[in-house]
């Protein structure tokens, strides 16, 4: 049943799919929790999948076996005791809990467990009193289908040839939907408050109000970046000074493991987060015990989830690295060699698509002309950088350097001397007919070679001490 959901031959197909009930409870890893994995690997389908109700016997841990798979989504239970507020939101030993037998962190997320107002099989079956985990995970399987609308919308920047009526075929991959929904989620604070733990509550209750509201300060991997072994991938992102929060959440469709093995894990993947200072923070280090990342500790070899979530962020460029550790069986089928891939899902950017601060705007009449304009500059800013790319596979803005795909063109921008009015590499001036106080204007003619191709371009300016104070939004333009 679960495979005719996605058969694009058939009229009707579905983008998730939830489970509220499961076979006999358990703390392991089973063959149930395999074939879950061999399912959700399989057919490319976001599941969630009630933890259950274990949460006031004596051994909390005991849950559905398909909710210990690596590739679902499965929930927890919160109570909210029926009010508007979350300050007297609490566990109340309501949803069984991990941490899985090999150690990974579950449930993935929670919801409500008490007072859900539901419909029910028939016009007089209406409650307001059904609860468990199996109440919490068809509300976050809405929020599952939420995300993939606002994904499929366009609203982080991906292309959807067709629009509306081709939402299937521009779907995002479960695990980007997965990385989106934990990415995004709002945690309840721990230790120290009520009775959460990251193994009650997993990465938090879900928001789509703020995947919303970050819309364009979020920078979306939709299993597009491939690794062979030891192989990595390296992205740069720019925080604004006053950033609340910078999150990096990755996440990789894993194959389902052997339920004697020590590990359910079969590949691995590390997830490495560098501030501007070269403080670093690995995936999960901190994770365990806190809502935010502490600097240092080990890498995560059992988690096929990595988050690194930094309060307050120092303003500046973070660089973030994925890693293929170990790849001990193919993990990306598309291709012959034995390779993964992932999902990756950075929030609280200003690099990319965010248009709320310096702003770049490329454009040409197609007449081999080009036209930069630069607004909003900050206060103190002595000299600035255009870097520009005629790399562009992936969608603007949503290049792996700012937003752009540095190529060439790039480095040598990066090597040209400074100069009053230069596009590339440019002063401060008071002359207002100079860039980028005017326009830089490319006249028709110059750039005919270029016809049919695209350039993409991203500026920066730093402070009399080579500090960055700004990055601009990357910008795309067509000759």
């Amino acid at each position: 049943m679960v495979k005719e959901l996605t058969d694009p031959s058939l009229k009707y197909r579905g983008m998730f799919q939830t489970a509220s009930w499961g076979y006999a409870r358990t703390t392991l890893y089973t063959s149930r929790s395999a074939e879950m994995d061999r399912i959700i690997f399989d057919l490319d389908l976001p599941i969630t999948q009630s933890q259950s109700n274990a949460g006031a016997t004596s051994n909390p841990r005991m849950s559905r076996p398909q909710a210990w798979a690596k590739n679902i989504i499965s929930v927890g239970g919160v109570r909210h005791y029926n009010t508007l507020t979350t300050s007297d939101d609490r566990w109340g030993r309501s949803g069984s809990t991990g941490p899985a037998s090999d150690g990974r962190i579950k449930p993935d997320l929670c919801a409500y467990y008490d007072y859900i107002y539901t419909t029910g099989y028939s016009s007089s079956s209406y409650t307001s009193s059904f609860g468990g985990t199996s109440g919490a995970t068809p509300i976050v399987a809405g929020y599952v289908g939420l995300s993939i609308e606002l994904y499929t919308d366009g609203v982080f920047g991906h292309p959807m040839p067709g629009g509306a009526a081709r939402r299937f075929e521009n779907r995002p991959h479960f695990s980007t939907t997965k990385a989106l929904m934990i990415n995004t989620a709002r945690q309840y604070p721990f230790p120290n408050y009520k009775d959460f733990t990251r193994y009650n509550q997993g990465w938090g209750f879900p928001s789509v109000q703020d995947m919303w509201d970050l819309r364009d300060k979020i920078h979306v991997v939709d299993e597009w970046d491939v690794l062979t072994l030891l192989q990595s991938k390296d992205y740069f992102f720019f925080v604004k000074k006053g950033e609340p929060q910078f999150r990096v959440t990755m996440t990789f469709p894993d194959p389902e493991a052997n339920p004697s093995s020590s590990k359910a894990r079969i590949n691995d993947l590390d997830l490495k987060v560098a501030d501007p200072n070269g403080v670093t923070y690995l995936g999960n280090q901190g994770l365990k015990s806190g809502n935010y990342s502490r600097p240092g500790g080990s890498p995560d070899h059992t988690d096929t989830v990595e988050n690194v979530f930094v309060k307050s962020p120092a303003p500046g460029i973070w660089h973030v690295k994925v890693q293929a550790v170990q790849v001990n069986q193919d993990g990306h089928v598309e291709t012959a060699a034995k390779d993964v891939d992932y999902a990756l899902v950075a929030s609280g950017i200003a690099s990319g698509r965010d248009r709320t601060h310096m702003t770049l705007d490329l454009s040409s009449k197609g007449m081999g002309d080009l036209k930069a304009v630069v607004k909003n500059l900050p206060s103190g800013w002595k000299e600035g950088w255009t870097l520009l790319s005629l790399t562009t596979k992936l969608p603007a803005g949503l290049g792996p350097f700012l937003g752009i795909e540095a190529d060439g063109l790039t480095a040598a921008v990066l090597v040209q001397p400074a100069q009053a009015g230069s596009l590339l590499h440019f002063k401060a001036t008071s002359n207002p007919a100079l860039f980028p106080n005017a326009p830089f204007q490319v006249p028709a003619g110059v750039l005919t070679a270029l016809k049919g191709t695209s350039l993409d371009g991203v500026t920066f300016v730093v402070d009399g001490g080579s500090n960055i104070l700004d990055v601009s939004n990357a910008s795309r333009v067509k000759f």
